[in-house]
């Protein structure tokens, strides 16, 4: 593998493949895979593509609390794996800008930041950070719809309750 400013990395060393995996682990917290068709329904319920089963979709038509426990669920995992991502993201680019370094001595810091951002591996990590928190981002929507479904049901009853008191 070479590096862009030609900084090349050992083929022949464990350390060639020793690059942060946390993108790898985030997606492990949150079980999906990339293919995932998490909220791939309208807001009104109506699906425009097919989506992954999961278990918790089967319950779908149970109580509202239910629910809303099973996406709050699935948003907290989802949440947690985004924020890793996001909190070590200095962390990951350091530890790349020294290996870089650490294979050719004489290259000034500046240059080693640019090979790292640069870098395809750092990319991916970006691009699964964002990922995640997009589908964290969607989760915390759904729990969002499944409140507003609770307080449009709790008005209709109100409503009724009204109506049958006249």
């Amino acid at each position: 593998m070479i590096w862009t400013m030609t900084c090349p990395l050992p083929q022949n060393s464990d350390d060639a493949n020793a690059w942060p995996d946390f993108w790898r682990e985030a997606a492990r917290i949150l079980r999906v895979e990339r293919d995932d068709k998490i909220g791939c329904e309208n807001m009104d319920g109506q699906s425009n593509e097919q989506p992954t089963r999961h278990p918790e979709r089967e319950q779908e038509s149970g109580p509202i609390s239910e629910r809303f426990r099973l996406i709050a669920k699935r948003w907290v995992e989802a949440d947690e794996a985004a924020s890793l991502l996001e909190e070590t993201k200095s962390t990951v680019l350091s530890e790349m800008i020294t290996k870089i370094i650490g294979y050719n001595i004489g290259m000034a810091y500046n240059k080693a930041e640019l090979s790292a951002k640069s870098s395809p591996e750092y990319k991916e990590f970006v691009t699964e950070m964002v990922h995640l928190r997009s589908k964290a981002n969607l989760l915390k929507v759904k729990m969002e719809y499944i409140r507003m479904q609770f307080s449009e049901q709790q008005s209709h009853e109100a409503t009724a309750r009204a109506e049958r008191r006249l």
